[in-house]
């Protein structure tokens, strides 16, 4: 279904928009609805400009975040430390005391802990521990750090920190999150996962409409701003943009644009889920862009160039996407790498991902797609193959 955000966008086309002039929004809209997106939002100076659904999503329909749940873990953190309740450089070990005895655990910060560069093994994305198995189940691969790895167990252990640092206070996580930063910018969560210990989950779980996650990226957008009322300073916010050695494209809980390889400018930072879940923003040009689906066939790189073209460029949204990277297979074997030119057969599109359709007669499909969500995107396909050659 479509909104009546297309009509605004042609509106403003037709007053010499900066934004209309110079971004090829709807290039970039059909692409989206091509590849089974869901919503398409597009903010200029703070004003919603564009506002379309897909393939049978609605405004009013709360959608998955999957991982781009994370980034709330990130501005929780500077508000708590602006509070006085951590210090991001603090030892996770100081209140997770079960970690003082290892070598490693005991030396981890809590910035490594959120930017995921402490050396602890991100652990099964598609399984979540609680808060309490998270920290009995984490182990340490690497110097704190000097290591990046992406997984559920760095963000359970986050949440259950937190839990410890608000329990004199005898507050919830949920509950403060809640107070000091949901509420003040009038962000409604439809749903939130949950642990076994009724504990919201912090890698993924949340669960809102396109509208509301849009409230958050314009807070973030603001540098902290709602309304004219500060609810946290921009100096502290910014530490969400700082990329360590461990991996210069990820900050504390947002992705960043540091490698060059986009072509969005460089000071485009976002939170980002599985089904291709994005929030784009975009300082320089004033911009956010909300973006909801359960993709396939989706490239990141072709909707960015769609967007960021010159409006009128025309694109055939039919053709494959440039990129053929799927399940590449540094193993020598012959065999084994017979399996990953296979697959890279089978990903017409160079999406890094298959969906059952392209993946008929393989018969490990349904092993390989470990969330059970009907695709197999490439980090399933190389934890996979990497199974493979352990045996």
């Amino acid at each position: 279904m479509k909104s009546w955000g297309a009509f605004i966008f042609f509106g403003l086309l037709m007053g010499g928009s900066v934004l209309a002039e110079t971004f090829n929004i709807e290039a970039a809209a059909k692409y989206l609805e091509s590849r089974n997106g869901h919503a398409l939002l597009v903010y200029h100076q703070g004003e919603l400009i564009f506002e379309e659904y897909y393939n049978g999503h609605t405004a009013r329909r709360g959608h998955r975040l999957a991982s781009g749940t994370k980034s709330f873990s990130g501005v929780l953190a500077v508000i708590a430390e602006g509070e006085g309740i951590i210090d991001l450089d603090e030892r996770v070990s100081d209140t997770i005391t079960e970690w003082k005895d290892d070598k490693r655990l005991s030396r981890i910060t809590i910035r490594q802990l959120i930017t995921l560069s402490s050396g602890i093994d991100g652990g099964d994305n598609g399984s979540v521990p609680s808060g309490k198995e998270a920290v009995a189940m984490a182990t340490s691969k690497g110097k704190p750090g000097t290591s990046f790895s992406y997984g559920p167990i760095p963000f359970q252990v986050w949440g259950e920190l937190m839990k410890r640092k608000l329990s004199p206070q005898d507050e919830s996580v949920e509950a403060y999150l809640k107070r000091k930063l949901l509420d003040p910018i009038g962000l409604t969560i439809e749903f939130w996962r949950k642990d076994d210990d009724g504990a919201i989950q912090f890698p993924s779980g949340a669960f809102v409409t396109a509208r509301e996650w849009a409230k958050f990226g314009l807070f973030v957008l603001e540098g902290g701003m709602w309304n004219g009322e500060k609810i946290v300073s921009k100096n502290a916010l910014q530490q969400c943009f700082d990329g360590t050695k461990a991996n210069p494209n990820y900050g504390l809980t947002f992705w960043l644009n540091s490698s060059g390889r986009h072509v969005a400018p460089e000071d485009m930072v976002m939170a980002a889920g599985k089904g291709k879940q994005k929030l784009y923003i975009i300082p320089s040009q004033e911009l956010l862009i909300v973006q909801l689906a359960e993709a396939q066939g989706y490239n990141e790189q072709a909707f960015l160039e769609r967007f960021f073209s010159q409006p009128g460029t025309t694109f055939n949204d039919r053709e494959g996407d440039r990129r053929n990277a799927i399940a590449s297979d540094p193993d020598s074997n012959t065999n084994r790498a017979g399996i990953g030119a296979r697959l890279r057969e089978m990903d017409i599109n160079g999406d890094e991902q298959l969906t059952k359709e392209e993946a008929k007669g393989w018969e490990p499909f349904d092993e390989v797609d470990a969330d059970n969500d009907g695709i197999a995107t490439g980090q399933e396909i190389r934890t996979y193959l990497q199974a493979q050659r352990r045996q």
